[in-house]
């Protein structure tokens, strides 16, 4: 389950990836020179997430981490309890993100507090969350479902049950949520 690796993001003139040693890297995308480097305590199996000057990226040493954009710098980390192997998705001043101890989580964009936790019964959250419009839609294994949660109180808007695992990124439309 864990054969993933890091997509890469690109933002304010950077490639932002994490590596299964546990880094997260900032490149030049022209030379490739390391800008800095960011050691987790495990594997970084998906990409970061890059807003207002902050680096979001998960990890298989069960945590969140905020990071300086510029430096690669902590600026906090947040322990989940499971690993996180998926993309978080910044909305505002949350960070939404699941993890395989069945949550998804809201934390606090500034400080990595959590804002609001949801259990999903028995099921890994390894989907990327899509945050549209102030709803958060993500996939998830064994509860063979796609959830909807406004980013701002956490409550569950609804469920749709997919008939198996939905560990791909929904893609939302203004009116659709595809998933996989």
């Amino acid at each position: 389950y864990d054969r993933f690796g890091s997509d890469v993001t690109v933002a304010g003139g950077r490639l932002y990836l994490g590596t299964h040693d546990g880094k997260v890297l900032a490149l030049d995308p022209d030379s490739g020179a390391r800008a800095w480097s960011f050691a987790t305590g495990d594997a970084v199996l998906a990409a970061p997430a890059v807003e207002a000057g902050r680096v979001y990226v998960g990890s298989f040493d069960k945590h969140v981490y905020a990071l300086e954009a510029s430096d690669g710098r902590l600026v906090w980390k947040h322990d989940t309890r499971m690993p996180v192997v998926s993309t978080p998705a910044v909305a505002g001043d949350r960070i939404v993100v699941g993890n395989r101890a069945y949550d998804v989580l809201a934390l606090d964009a500034k400080t990595g507090e959590v804002a609001w936790k949801r259990y999903v019964w028995f099921s890994w959250i390894e989907s990327s969350p899509v945050v549209r419009d102030g709803v958060a839609y993500v996939g998830s294994s064994d509860a063979a479902g796609v959830f909807a949660f406004d980013v701002a109180s956490g409550r569950r808007l609804w469920m749709a049950d997919v008939y198996g695992w939905a560990w791909g990124q929904p893609a939302v439309t203004e009116g659709r949520v595809y998933a996989g």
